[in-house]
């Protein structure tokens, strides 16, 4: 809702305004007031978050991550998913780097997809 139409909607049945773009720290602050809420913050390890490692992992052979490169391209995402299932059956060293990639095509993460196959094919 725009600053524009607050005046006109506070009266009517309405508790609050939050103007565009929604801000989640305020929105959440006007939730914990109205609802009588009290938020419980936990601890993140960044272990949880953190990539795995380029070192950690073992990449297929140069084939394969150029097969892998070309599905990229062309943005077959499908095919990255599919290619990385049976590179684990090949391999099982494999599987943390054809996991983090079927992570990526899962979220349809093209760019980070791409990025991550070019640095194993200029190590090479």
């Amino acid at each position: 809702m725009s600053y524009a139409c607050r005046p006109n909607y506070l009266g009517d049945c309405y508790n609050d305004f939050l103007p565009k773009p929604i801000q989640n720290q305020e929105l959440l602050e006007k939730l914990r007031g109205y609802l009588g809420l009290s938020w419980i913050y936990e601890e993140i390890k960044n272990e949880e978050f953190r990539e795995p490692s380029a070192k950690a992992m073992v990449p297929p052979p140069v084939e394969e991550i150029a097969a892998l490169f070309d599905f990229a391209m062309m943005g077959d995402l499908r095919g990255i998913a599919k290619r990385a299932a049976q590179l684990e059956q090949m391999n099982q060293d494999w599987i943390p780097f054809t996991n983090h990639l079927r992570q990526l095509a899962k979220g349809f993460e093209e760019k980070q997809i791409l990025d991550f196959i070019k640095q194993y094919r200029e190590n090479k």
